[in-house]
């Protein structure tokens, strides 16, 4: 039965990372995270339902390779209907999230649609659940080997799709897992029925045709469009825009565009939003832009981070700068510019002093000693749902006051950083955060007056610009800002200006206020009074996007301060900061995945009883198989974003980490079969709590000590570094799961359900623990749940 669950769980959990590619291309992340978390406990669920009716899977005495095979063939069929639900897809984040939404609202009236979503794109994995769960219920002392084979081919999957998806595409892909799927039940079932095999085998055939066939898939899966609030819908459906190319990449969907109207520019897509653009050398640049040459006009080297479709690089090369170094993380976006865009865009990778760089900003900063005239951001979010997992909160390592450090140490005598994010002239929130980043990172080097080396610009349109200096921002400088601002013409009734003159006799606002608080050593004081949370970020909880309190936002979804919290709220502007949606949807899931998981744990327990089915020590094997899914899915996500920096990009960090702590926990499960399950899950509990201590304390070493070696050096040190504790946090599972089916089969589907639970109530948790707290302090507390579930051991 091993190799029919490897295969599956190639499948189950490739499907699984394709979902959240899928869906972002036309939801928005948020609603992407909601569907794709919630269809995760369709695992939980079909543990439950495998417990409480055990002739699901398989007659007594029945190795259960029927039911196997048979949900194994339903996993494939169901996900014709899961990309369906997917293509045809239309929940908006503004229809659902606003400013009066309550948690009725999500639940009820509102959530029908999303509810709707669930069922289609859980359905898929309920089956993949359903299969798995029934393996292990009828694997009694083989249950270790079998634990093995999901863990790995889990760690398998995970590689498949970051290998498959561009060279396949996101819908090819998807037919493909269901294709191996249903090999996978035709594996099962063995020669059990020759009209099973032979529809399994016309299952197999249909799954790899529709995969192949783009006129198969069309019946089927329509191209998926983003929703009516993400650009790429109003260019296409309402300007007219042409789409002329499309890359799957495991970071995001890159889709190019071409405008009829403008034949001098091209807008590049990143998941149906987030455009930056090619342009040809007839398109004039936007005073943005420029801010680089304005503060110094003999810039000699200058680094962009975020460069996209090359903007800067091209100004860069008009304006004669010598050396000039865009860094961008999106592999699609670098090939655009060197492949089939580079004439259209003059050729500028190949130009004299341009260098292009296919890499995170930081992780570029970290590994290279050169300093620069001036480093530029503009405009660079996360706002698309990355590969990391789409994190609702959107984290981003470029807007920490660790970054501040690294990009001061980078620049030149007289150099600068520059920053263009959104400004929020109603209420600032993000360009206001980077400004008090920015006085503290100054601060940090011994500055008295560090409010002279900060200036701010802005509105410029949406756009804001934070300007941050080693050295006292020259005048000369300031004046020629000065000059060129006041020639800029007023939007939406706003005209731009230094909101933040270094030089002081600046206009009465939140910046300057910011500092008069700050020279009275107030600044603390003045943090914690303003309406939203502006306190600096770290890369302990790289958060900048994060700005509203959680106990405001859990008061809004109840209802209270309705009317206080409404004003100044720009509906137009819901995904872009102005609405709490990241908080509203990590609250509404905590909520979502306790109600449930209570539901799917406590309920079989009722009917367990009245079977007669003794289950003694029910409360400790909860706490036991709850706590081992929680610490987990803690433990590997903050050792995911422990390790994102050192890797240097978050595709390599989800291979790397992510499928290396499955393959190496599998090692751990099928290691596990070799001793007592008691003497194994004791041992094992016990040395992951220790080894979790261990790496708190050298962990910051390893990677300060090995970030400036070769990717393959640093990939075989994270892996090295996460091997011994994988492979513990793989032994209590089946440890637990070989004792309780001493007591009676039905107990290991209950219990792989309360894990389930557990593991995607960890993953919603890890947002909101690192958001409070940081992922230092996650990594403890998935330690302490190892602890616990070594005292809450299951007994016979």
């Amino acid at each position: 039965m091993a190799l029919p669950v490897l295969l599956l769980s190639v499948a189950v959990l490739c499907q699984e990372l394709l979902l959240v590619r899928l869906l972002a291309v036309g939801l928005w992340t948020h609603i992407t995270y909601m569907v794709v978390t919630s269809a995760l406990l369709a695992f939980g669920f079909a543990g439950t339902l495998l417990a409480v009716f055990p002739r699901l899977g398989g007659k007594k005495g029945d190795s259960g390779r029927g039911a196997v095979a048979l949900w194994c063939h339903l996993f494939a069929a169901t996900t014709f209907v899961s990309a369906y639900g997917i293509s045809h897809a239309t929940v908006d984040t503004t229809d659902i999230f606003t400013a009066d939404t309550t948690l009725s609202d999500l639940f009820f009236e509102r959530g029908f649609a999303l509810f709707s979503l669930y069922l289609l794109v859980g359905l898929p994995l309920f089956f993949g659940g359903l299969a798995v769960a029934s393996a292990l219920r009828n694997a009694g002392e083989a249950l270790p080997k079998t634990y093995f084979a999901n863990l790995v081919g889990s760690a398998a999957g995970c590689a498949a799709f970051l290998l498959l998806l561009t060279p396949l595409g996101g819908p090819q892909l998807l037919f493909a897992t269901a294709a191996v799927g249903s090999a996978a039940g035709l594996l099962a079932g063995g020669r059990c029925c020759k009209a099973a095999l032979a529809l399994g085998g016309l299952l197999v055939v249909v799954c790899g045709a529709t995969a192949v066939s783009a006129d198969l898939r069309g019946y089927v899966m329509p191209p998926i469009k983003p929703v009516p609030s993400k650009v790429m819908h109003t260019n296409v459906e309402e300007q007219d825009y042409e789409i002329e190319t499309t890359i799957w990449d495991p970071l995001c969907r890159i889709d190019v565009g071409r405008n009829p109207a403008d034949p001098d520019r091209k807008t590049v897509f990143q998941d149906g939003d987030a455009p930056t653009f090619l342009e040809t050398p007839n398109k004039p640049f936007g005073a943005e832009t420029s801010v680089p040459y304005v503060l110094n006009p003999d810039l000699q080297s200058l680094c962009i981070i975020g460069c996209g479709g090359g903007r800067e690089l091209a100004l860069a090369a008009k304006k004669g700068v010598k050396r000039a170094v865009g860094v961008e993380i999106n592999a699609a976006t670098v090939s655009l510019l060197r492949g089939p865009y580079k004439e259209y865009t003059d050729g500028i990778v190949d130009k004299p002093g341009i260098d292009l760089v296919n890499d995170e900003g930081r992780a570029f900063l970290a590994r290279t000693k050169e300093k620069f005239d001036c480093i530029q951001m503009t405009g660079v979010d996360t706002y698309a749902a990355l590969a990391s997992g789409a994190y609702v909160n959107s984290e981003s390592y470029l807007y920490t006051a660790d970054a501040f450090d690294s990009f001061l140490d980078h620049l030149k005598p007289g150099g600068y950083f520059s920053i263009i994010r959104y400004f929020f002239a109603g209420q600032p929130r993000e360009t206001l955060r980077l400004f008090i980043m920015g006085i503290d990172a100054v601060k940090r080097r011994g500055v008295a007056e560090p409010w002279k080396h900060v200036m701010v610009i802005g509105p410029i349109g949406i756009w804001g610009i934070l300007v941050v200096s080693n050295d006292p921002i020259p005048e000369a400088a300031v004046t020629r800002a000065r000059g060129v601002v006041g020639g800029l013409p007023a939007q939406n009734g706003i005209k731009p200006s230094i909101v933040h003159n270094p030089l002081g006799n600046g206009e009465t606002n939140d910046f300057n206020g910011y500092v008069n608080a700050y020279r009275k050593d107030e600044a603390q004081k003045w943090i914690d009074e303003y309406p939203l949370n502006v306190s600096p970020v770290t890369d302990d909880s790289p958060y900048l996007y994060l700005y509203w309190r959680w106990g405001d936002v859990m008061r809004d979804l109840l209802g209270l301060d309705r009317e206080e919290k409404r004003e100044g709220i720009n509906p137009g502007m819901a995904n872009m900061g102005q609405i709490p949606t990241p908080v509203m949807v990590t609250l509404s899931l905590v909520i979502q995945a306790v109600v449930v998981g209570v539901l799917l744990v406590l309920g079989p327990l009722v009917l367990f009883k009245l079977r007669a089915l003794k289950l003694p020590g029910t409360g400790r094997s909860i706490a036991y198989f709850s706590s081992l899914g929680l610490g987990f899915m803690l433990l590997e996500i903050a050792l995911a974003q422990k390790f994102a920096l050192f890797l240097g990009h978050p595709t390599l960090s989800l291979s790397v980490v992510i499928g290396g702590m499955l393959f190496f926990s599998g090692l751990g499960a099928f290691a596990s079969g070799w001793f007592r399950p008691e003497r194994a899950l004791t041992i094992a509990t016990i040395a992951v709590a220790a080894l979790t201590g261990a790496l708190l304390f050298l962990l910051p070493l390893v990677t300060e000590q090995w970030l400036q070696e070769g990717t393959r050096t640093r990939i075989v040190t994270a892996l090295a570094v996460i091997a011994p504790i994988a492979f513990m946090m793989g032994m209590p599972m089946p440890s637990g799961l070989r004792i309780l089916g001493r007591r009676g089969g039905d107990l290991v589907p209950w219990a792989w359900g309360v894990n389930g639970v557990g593991s995607v109530l960890g993953s919603v948790l890890a947002v909101v623990l690192a958001g409070c707290i940081g992922f230092t302090w996650v990594m403890g507390i998935a330690g302490g749940l190892y602890l616990l579930a070594a005292l809450m051991r299951v007994r016979e």
